[in-house]
């Protein structure tokens, strides 16, 4: 394929486009392996890393709310059984 009926100037550009995308991934893909190597986890931008955290916090809370929610069921249990006592 010829490219010299194009103007030269806009044969650089798509070049420089090129070698930046190129670039872009090498990079993305360097970072990806550095970050698993060293964290077991693959990379996660800003955004993802405050979501997967947010999702973290919420599954702990529900497992919180649950032991209080059973440890709530047994002191009213007591409770009622303290009052049948002395009736």
């Amino acid at each position: 394929m010829n490219w010299y009926f194009l103007p030269a100037w806009l044969v650089a550009f798509f070049a420089f486009i090129g070698v930046s995308v190129l670039s872009q991934g090498i990079f993305y893909l360097l970072r990806l392996g550095l970050n698993y190597l060293l964290f077991k986890e693959p990379y996660r931008n800003e955004k993802e890393t405050r979501y997967f955290l947010l999702l973290e916090e919420n599954r702990n809370l529900k497992e919180k709310l649950s032991d209080l929610e059973q440890e709530n069921s047994q002191i009213l249990q007591s409770i009622i059984k303290q009052i049948q006592d002395k009736l």
